[in-house]
């Protein structure tokens, strides 16, 4: 009985050894990715729906406009490096914006190329103006 005990006893030890080590090993990879950050912008973006339509030319924020309820306002983004190696491309978004932009899934980026990524705002039945901001983070790998 004793023997039975010991056994599950040092088996319990080595399952929890491993869930610790696991656990251990995911936080030091996040930590290692939000340290290894290349390049990080963020930008404030706006987006209105009404039942009218407009537009805005500041190219300080990304402005989908105002659209009329249903409808769908698009910006293009040029993202592009010049570092030595490949990097993970991360665009993430805050504040209501995030309710209206589709996302964008993360993507690798080589050296002195550009991607273009259209960013899709989709307006819902509700008269109201969206901001937030959007963050575009170059990471190494």
């Amino acid at each position: 009985m004793k023997k039975s005990n010991k056994l599950k006893n040092k088996i319990i030890w080595i399952i929890l050894i491993i869930i610790i080590t696991v656990t251990l090993t995911r936080f030091v990879f996040k930590l290692n990715e939000v340290n290894s950050i290349y390049y990080e912008r963020e930008f404030n973006a706006t987006f209105g729906v009404s039942n009218f339509g407009g537009f805005s030319a500041d190219t300080n924020v990304v402005d989908f406009g105002v659209i009329n309820t249903g409808g769908t306002s698009t910006k293009e983004i040029v993202v592009y490096h010049e570092y030595l190696r490949q990097l993970k491309v991360k665009i993430t978004y805050s504040g209501e914006i995030e309710q209206v932009i589709s996302s964008v899934p993360y993507f690798y980026l080589e050296p002195k190329t550009e991607r273009k990524i259209n960013l899709i705002a989709r307006a819902r039945n509700e008269f109201k103006n969206y901001t937030g901001k959007i963050k575009i983070s170059l990471i190494k790998i």
